[in-house]
């Protein structure tokens, strides 16, 4: 976890403490009632503000000035899994071989609005059992280093649901696969994770080569796969679940600063290229920005630029909400290793209570000292300020007492006489 040059300064520091504590304090309060719109909550009017301006909404796409059209994907059909989650045809990522340049992935390209440390990604749909080969050209031609993998093989009678094996089964060093009608083969180089072994559980890390037998052409790919459950609860308070995804992003920033060219793309795949990848993206984008920066980003607005880059990306307020989980997680992990421990900004109700008791006692106590100094009693001021008035008869304990006089001795009153 690296931090950035910015936070050694108490004042930068401060400020990020300030801003991971108003992130908390909004995620512990996102279903309260929002202050401009009270009929909906604070999440909800987050989301609209995502969704007017993603391509779904109202808002023209920044690249065109237009509504993106998707065309290319809408007459290739059979290369989706899911007809709402195809590329726009201003970004979709174009293969250069083959008798067909269509593959069900789009460029997710921020650098030039976020600053040159934004990575490039490439968001894809798991294959299909007939886009196997596609995927794995892609994977060669836009010379992608790191791979990473949110779901599981599954094996279904319809094609749409299944994800095939595409790499080898068989988890140890050596294993080869040969794929169908087509020159590449992939061979596992070494593994970590496996659940098999005593290692994390949470994801397994591949070193893949592929090799076109053709061409002798080869490349060395990162494959991480995520195992977790995807933290998808219905109000994501799973916090051990997303300390997993934050440990997870982290690793995979470690691999892609071991690239040696830092342009190439990171690859994203999920089963549809939908709001997984759409809110790792962001989330990987977010650590980024708070390690080269030294603050947190505007989460809104970085959701709403990766909403635009393709269709279903953020598709629904609990894909926000737990960015914002991934991101304040990271924030807390690294305060922690300066020892500062960050939480919600708030008072408790036992607070809450005690501030109005205070409140009223003050309130009557000003009312009745109006009262007592338009009357002009002194009497009733002592008695309404507790200090105690002695009386004729009683002494009181703080009365201070005169010091005695003592009478002169007899000698020196005969003295005094003489002279």
């Amino acid at each position: 976890m690296q931090e950035a040059v910015s936070l050694q300064d108490p004042i930068e520091l401060n400020r990020f403490i300030t801003a991971t504590e108003a992130l908390l304090s909004w995620i512990e309060s996102c279903k309260d009632a929002d202050a401009k719109n009270p009929n909906i909550c604070k999440l909800e009017a987050a989301w609209n503000t995502i969704f007017v301006s993603s391509p779904l909404g109202p808002d023209k796409c920044q690249q065109t000035g237009k509504k993106p059209t998707q065309a290319v994907a809408r007459c290739t059909p059979s290369k989706n899994r899911n007809q709402d989650a195809i590329p726009y045809d201003v970004n979709r990522v174009v293969l250069r071989q083959g008798k067909e340049d269509y593959v069900n992935a789009s460029h997710v390209e921020l650098g030039s609005q976020l600053g040159p440390w934004c990575p490039r990604y490439i968001v894809a749909q798991a294959p299909l059992p007939s886009t196997v080969n596609d995927y794995w050209n892609m994977i060669l031609e836009q010379e992608c280093e790191v791979v990473v993998f949110l779901a599981n093989h599954s094996q279904s009678e319809n094609e749409k649901t299944s994800i095939p094996a595409h790499w080898p089964e068989l988890n140890k060093p050596g294993a080869q696969m040969l794929l169908i009608n087509s020159p590449l083969e992939i061979r596992v180089q070494a593994i970590k994770g496996d659940r098999d072994k005593e290692m994390s559980s949470n994801w397994i890390e591949r070193i893949l080569t592929i090799r076109n037998r053709n061409t002798q052409q080869t490349r060395t790919v990162v494959h991480l796969q995520y195992l977790s459950p995807w933290p998808f609860l219905a109000d994501n308070s799973g916090n051990s679940i997303c300390e997993t995804l934050t440990q997870f992003i982290v690793e995979l920033h470690s691999f892609y600063r071991q690239q040696r060219n830092l342009s190439r793309p990171i690859l994203v795949t999920c089963e549809c290229g939908q709001h997984k990848s759409g809110v790792l993206v962001a989330a990987s984008i977010g650590i980024l920005h708070i390690e080269k920066l030294g603050r947190l980003p505007d989460l809104v607005q970085l959701a709403s630029k990766v909403s635009q880059q393709r269709r279903g990306l953020f598709d629904k307020a609990a894909s926000y909400l737990l960015l914002c989980r991934v991101v304040a997680q990271y924030s807390i992990d690294l305060l922690s290793k300066r020892d500062i421990v960050v939480g919600p900004r708030r008072l408790s109700t036992n607070r809450k209570t005690s501030v109005t008791q205070e409140s009223a006692l003050l309130m009557q106590t000003k009312e009745k000292s109006s009262d007592i100094l338009l009357s002009g009693n002194l009497q009733d001021l002592m008695a309404a300020l507790k200090i105690d008035v002695p009386s004729k008869d009683n002494k009181t304990l703080h009365e201070t007492q005169p010091a005695p006089v003592s009478e002169p001795k007899l000698e020196n009153k005969v003295r005094l006489n003489e002279n």
